[in-house]
């Protein structure tokens, strides 16, 4: 829970403090916490991803995340930024708002999702919309490649710059940048390695870090696990998102996303690796929700915490 923080206040003060953020964020989350589900993770490092419900939050944002605290959800990382006006807003709610919000429903913003072009073009404003909501990370992901036009190992190569540009300074602030992955960062670069491999290679990682969304890590031809086991103590944040398999309109048999518990991604056997990971939180997300977002995300939490595996 966050205590209310005026946009454009000194929010924090000295070395001091940032040392004492520091040791917050990097300490151990299993061990920190004592109710565990029956995935064998903290039930109070369980999220949602703000995107999930972006569709009733650009309605109705306080009784969206009243409905979602309802349902016991403690953490929600926002997204959407626009960190061009005077006071930045995420999914059109203003970080004043998500502050108040969240001291009056009990959750907190560990993380915020801006743009590669903040980091480049605002990266003051970054630390201050981060700051007023008590946020560790900031996250960004990749440009979805133009149709027909492959990405090139320099792209990445830029795109790691960025991060280890940006990555000092935010960490000097007590937050912490991520990027966080979509499928096309597995594709092979035509060398046998990936996107990915590159960006994990060219990082800084005592100041970059990955949100790995396990939706696209499975469907985009990666693999988690092995990710995990290659770079130990880089996937702070995941991004809980499952699969089906459907028939598409060309009768083909094709994935799309499903409800937390309702697919095929084998989370245990992913979590199983979550300490080795670095995991903190494990944010719900589903980017099509059906019937909608709030429906969706309380049913993904209700799976995700409870003691024992449903039937």
């Amino acid at each position: 829970m966050n205590s209310p923080k005026v946009f454009g206040a000194t929010l924090l003060a000295g070395a001091g403090a940032l040392a004492m953020m520091a040791a917050l964020t990097s300490a151990p989350a299993f061990a920190q916490s004592s109710e565990m589900s029956h995935l064998g993770i903290p039930v109070d490092r369980i999220g949602l991803v703000g995107f999930t419900v972006r569709d009733q939050l650009g309605e109705d944002p306080r009784a969206t995340i009243e409905a979602v605290a309802a349902c016991g959800i403690e953490n929600i990382e926002f997204s959407g930024p626009d960190l061009e006006g005077d006071v930045p807003s995420f999914q059109g709610v203003d970080v004043n708002q998500i502050s108040e919000f969240a001291d009056e429903f009990g959750f907190s913003v560990p993380s915020l999702g801006v743009n590669a072009g903040d980091l480049q073009d605002r990266l003051d404003k970054v630390i201050e919309a981060a700051q007023a909501v008590g946020a560790s990370y900031v996250r960004i992901s990749g440009n979805r490649p133009q149709e027909g036009v492959a990405q090139t190992e320099d792209d990445y190569l830029a795109l790691a710059e960025i991060l280890n540009t940006a990555g000092g300074p935010l960490q000097e602030a007590g937050i912490t940048v991520a990027y966080h992955n979509h499928g096309w960062e597995f594709e092979d670069l035509g060398d046998g390695r990936t996107g990915m491999d590159v960006l994990l290679a060219e990082t800084d990682p005592e100041s970059v870090a990955f949100e790995l969304d396990l939706y696209w890590s499975e469907t985009g031809g990666g693999d988690a696990i092995a990710l995990i086991e290659d770079h130990p103590g880089r996937f702070p944040l995941l991004h809980v998102k499952d699969a089906m398999m459907v028939t598409n309109d060309a009768g083909e048999e094709a994935p799309t996303f499903a409800t937390v518990g309702q697919g095929y991604i084998d989370f245990a056997a992913i979590f199983e690796h979550a300490e080795t990971a670095g995991t903190e939180y494990f944010f719900i997300e589903n980017d099509q929700p059906d019937p909608d977002g709030v429906t969706v995300a309380c049913e993904s939490y209700d799976y995700m915490v409870s003691a024992e595996a449903p039937n």
